[in-house]
């Protein structure tokens, strides 16, 4: 985030961390969808982690 704050040109860092922190944490879902898609699961809306289904079932 700090060549973010260099490029735009804060001269604070809190005032670019308050404006971009959501796309540091929408990244960070992006790679975790990535990761689960990846190891062959799908992605999950409902809050359940991979695996607990099959536990369910079990």
């Amino acid at each position: 985030m700090k060549q973010i704050q260099d490029w735009l040109g804060h001269s604070d860092f809190s005032t670019t961390a308050n404006i971009y922190a959501h796309l540091e944490y929408n990244s960070k879902l992006s790679s975790a969808d990535a990761m689960l898609s990846g190891l062959g699961f799908s992605k999950r809306m409902d809050g359940e982690s991979p695996g607990e289904e099959t536990a369910k079932k079990a």
